[in-house]
């Protein structure tokens, strides 16, 4: 398995994906309150968690995994410790060049 890591911002925190561990910072800049979320089951013959896309407010964490040619989504319930695969059709069409975000910043500047 590989050790991956992922940094983001989760329920207005700052968010760290260790591995299969979800740490969440509850006060920005003090280091001792980063706090152990979640820690996810082995996603079997899955190469590894790449990020964590959404965490709910009832605790339902949307994740991101890729394999050798394919992306991956699973709803990991952190209150039943359930981990599941949604039914989602056609996801491997998305393509990450496709996605953009506009802006007023010229990329030749």
């Amino acid at each position: 398995m590989v050790n991956s890591l992922a940094l983001g911002v989760l329920r207005d925190c700052l968010c760290l994906l260790r591995g299969q561990e979800i740490w969440l910072m509850k006060e920005y800049g003090n280091r001792d309150s980063w706090t152990k979320f979640a820690t996810v089951p082995h996603l079997g013959c899955y190469n590894y968690l790449n990020d964590v896309l959404y965490i709910s407010e009832d605790g339902q964490v949307l994740l991101k995994c890729f394999t050798w040619f394919e992306l991956k989504l699973f709803v990991y319930d952190s209150i039943k410790g359930t981990l599941e695969r949604p039914d989602i059709k056609r996801i491997n069409d998305l393509r990450l060049s496709k996605i953009y975000a506009e802006n007023l910043v010229s990329p030749c500047t």
